[in-house]
């Protein structure tokens, strides 16, 4: 073989291909979707769901650990009564639970 048959040879051999180097990066996007993303939006559904469902009467607790009644649902803010009749407005964004079966909860102990 001469010199330009192997310089012919050399430069016929294949890398990988395109499919195949694209391959693992689609694994890693379908992975950070199903683990990251898709999780967080079911979570932001149901929020917007349990915030949507706030009525007065509901007892709720605020993200920064308030306890009380809501007395009146605004548009983007809730009007909630604590100790002793008092009134606080609150963002609507600010509920972390709805607690609306708690007071049927104590009527039922206090009866036992």
């Amino acid at each position: 073989m001469t010199i330009f048959e192997l310089f012919l040879l050399e430069g016929t051999t294949k890398g990988p291909g395109l499919g195949s180097m694209i391959f693992p990066f689609a694994i890693m996007i379908a992975i950070f979707y199903f683990m990251l993303i898709r999780p967080q939006q079911r979570k932001q559904k149901d929020q917007d769901n349990m915030l949507s469902k706030v009525k007065a009467g509901d007892t709720i607790t605020t993200i920064g650990g308030i306890k009380g009644t809501v007395n009146r649902v605004e548009k983007a803010t809730i009007i909630l009564e604590v100790f002793d009749k008092s009134k606080i407005e609150f963002a609507i964004n600010s509920i972390a639970k709805v607690d609306s079966n708690e007071d049927n909860g104590k009527k039922d102990t206090d009866n036992k």
